[in-house]
Parts: structure tokens; sequence; C-alpha cells
């Protein structure tokens, strides 16, 4: 029996969803006609490691805490001085994106 916080969620996602699945949490199917599509992607999903936004590439891995405070005196030197730094947000989403 998974008895963690991510099981627990996925639980009430699948009892949300109106999906049936047998065992020991077993959760009454909600409303007609639960198909068990949600139930297969839920146990495929269960089988992945968990991850966190840390976990993704090397610019969002952690920071020596000096490299933090140093980035974030940078970054209020700028605001007061009236230079923002300028990102182009709409090629890095594209980015994340692709892969």
């Amino acid at each position: 029996m998974d008895c963690t916080r991510r099981g627990f969620a996925s639980r009430l996602g699948l009892l949300l969803a109106g999906v049936s699945e047998g065992g020991a949490w077993a959760l009454p199917a909600v409303g007609t006609g639960a198909s068990s599509a949600p139930a297969a992607q839920h146990e495929q999903h269960s089988r992945l490691p968990m991850t966190t936004h840390a976990s993704g590439n090397a610019e969002n891995k952690l920071a020596p805490a000096e490299e933090v405070w140093s980035n974030l005196v940078a970054g209020n030197k700028r605001f007061v001085a009236g230079r923002p730094l300028v990102r182009d947000v709409v090629a890095r989403r594209n980015a994340v994106l692709s892969g």
C-alpha cells in the first residue's frame, strides 16, 4: 500500500476522476462510464522516479549561498539604477518545451 503524500494525492486524483481501482485503496467509481485509461496512466506515472524542479538542467541546480547572495545584490543594484535584466521569456519557454 502506498501511504506517501504522492500516493495519497494520486488516489485522490483518481477518486475525483471517477476511476475505480482494486487493492487495499479501492475507490468507488464516481458517476458512470469510468474507464481504465486514467488508471493505467496513473500506474505508469507512479513507477517513474520523483523529481524536483532542481533536477533539470545545470541552470536549475543549487548554487552556493555566496553566489546566490551576490546575484541578489547585483539584481538589487540593477533595479535601483533602473536597468532591469531583459529576458526573452517566450524564447526560453519554447526552448524548455523542446527539451
